[in-house]
């Protein structure tokens, strides 16, 4: 879900003549980032259990989830703050 967006505006935004590099420099941090995070999971599932990191982990979702709600609403409402310039625009 969070890799094709971030790797599409990566190329978006990556001047030319360092693409390559930029999206390599991508693909090596998600590379690495899945042993070291099974590692770590393994470790702290073993040293609180199991049940609480489900509990952590469904709990930052609902959390998510619900902010990501409040903000699309307060984006899309007609309040004065709602409609500042917080976009990225992209080059053609």
């Amino acid at each position: 879900m969070f890799n094709v967006p971030f790797a599409t505006a990566l190329m978006l935004l990556a001047p030319d003549d360092i693409r390559g590099r930029v999206m390599r420099g991508f693909g090596m941090f998600f590379s690495v980032s899945v042993p070291v995070g099974l590692v770590l999971g393994g470790w702290l599932t073993g040293l609180i259990g199991p049940r609480v990191i489900f509990f952590i982990i469904g709990a930052f979702l609902v959390l998510s989830s619900m902010w990501g709600i409040v903000v699309n609403r307060i984006e899309e409402s007609e309040l004065p703050f709602a409609n500042s310039n917080r976009t990225i625009s992209f080059p053609e």
